[in-house]
């Protein structure tokens, strides 16, 4: 299903880039789209918590922070942690599609994946990268050749 079809919530930490985000998609006309300032992992914390949590099918972290130094690593969006919260809002058919520049957070996040329970690395034939649209950040980042995986819900 083509993303002008579903409805997609934009997370983000700064209220700049989220302002920039709302105008860009008001210029566009696009109304399947809301933009929210929060962490990742409280906003699905509290998606948890209601009622009647919405079924996620499909979940983009897209050139996230990669916080670099070691001692910094329990900033990065993509952990274990992250993935437990989602597992349950997650449909049976669920993908969680990754993109970083940077070689060693996409190691690192590959290794997250591939240790956990819950999902697994799709192959890039099960799973092709669902669009390519270059973004802000991957035309800063060209020349740091962006990785890709999808992995998906066990």
């Amino acid at each position: 299903m083509p993303l002008e079809n579903e409805f997609c919530v934009g997370l983000d930490l700064l209220a700049d880039r989220i302002a920039r985000a709302e105008r860009k998609a008001h210029r566009a006309k696009l109304a399947n789209l809301a933009f929210v300032q929060a962490e990742a992992a409280l906003f699905l914390s509290a998606l948890a918590v209601l009622p009647r949590p919405p079924r996620l099918r499909r979940v983009f972290v897209l050139f996230s922070d990669p916080w670099p130094k070691r001692r910094h690593w329990k900033h990065r969006v993509l952990q274990s942690s992250l993935l437990d919260t989602l597992a349950p809002l997650a449909t049976a058919d669920a993908e969680l599609h990754f993109r970083t520049d940077h070689p060693d957070y996409f190691a690192y996040a590959q290794e997250v994946v591939s240790t956990h329970a819950l999902w697994r690395l799709a192959t890039p034939t099960e799973a092709p990268w669902p669009f390519e649209h270059v973004s802000v950040f991957e035309e800063r980042a060209l020349a740091g050749a962006p990785q890709s995986f999808t992995a998906r819900r066990v």
